[in-house]
């Protein structure tokens, strides 16, 4: 199956996502919904779909959901506002999602192109673009053996460029490159 995880919020592209995948390809959105009507208009579009709800996930839960997906979507939305996008300033769930083995399918916005290979660890398709995120989704629900290499590559990546130390690395690099110490009061 395919799984969303994340907030119900219109900025993720739930409701996208939802129109956009196949009626026979299994989807599981876990997540929690903040607005009713909103709610509402997700369980309307997924009528006569392979759609699951889980809307009370634990920490284990969770875990399992991750274990069982052949890959991860985060099909978030741009701002549209014109100040700058903000809609995902870092992608949690891709960085979970990587770390638990699984490819994932991110939109091209805000920070999420940064976190994955585009044709590697995963894909990177346009917001809305309903028929480039239906082609990945049934590529990785009709190749196991894909989503795997792929998810093992995503690992890696983050193994490679995620782990609280490289992180923490990274941001005490930058701090110092900004030689803070030598300015006058």
């Amino acid at each position: 199956y395919a799984l969303f995880v994340g907030r119900l919020l219109p900025h993720k592209g739930v409701l996208e996502l939802i129109q956009s995948i196949s009626p026979r390809s299994p989807l599981r959105i876990v997540g929690r919904p903040y607005d009713d009507a909103y709610a509402a208009q997700l369980r309307r579009a997924a009528s006569g779909k392979d759609v699951l709800f889980i809307f009370n996930a634990d920490d284990a839960e969770l875990r399992r959901q991750y274990a069982g997906a052949n890959v991860v979507l985060q099909p978030s939305l741009p701002n549209p506002d014109s100040s700058g996008d903000k809609s995902e300033l870092l992608g949690l769930v891709t960085l979970e999602a990587m770390a638990s083995a699984r490819p994932v399918i991110v939109t091209r916005t805000a920070s999420l192109p940064e976190l994955v290979i585009d044709g590697e660890t995963g894909f990177i398709v346009p917001p809305r673009n309903e028929s480039a995120l239906r082609e990945k989704i049934e590529l990785f629900l009709a190749d196991p053996a894909l989503a795997q290499r792929m998810g093992t590559a995503a690992r890696r990546h983050i193994e490679q460029n995620f782990t609280w130390d490289k992180v923490a690395r990274r941001g005490l690099e930058f701090y110092r490159s900004l030689n803070l110490g030598s300015r006058p009061d």
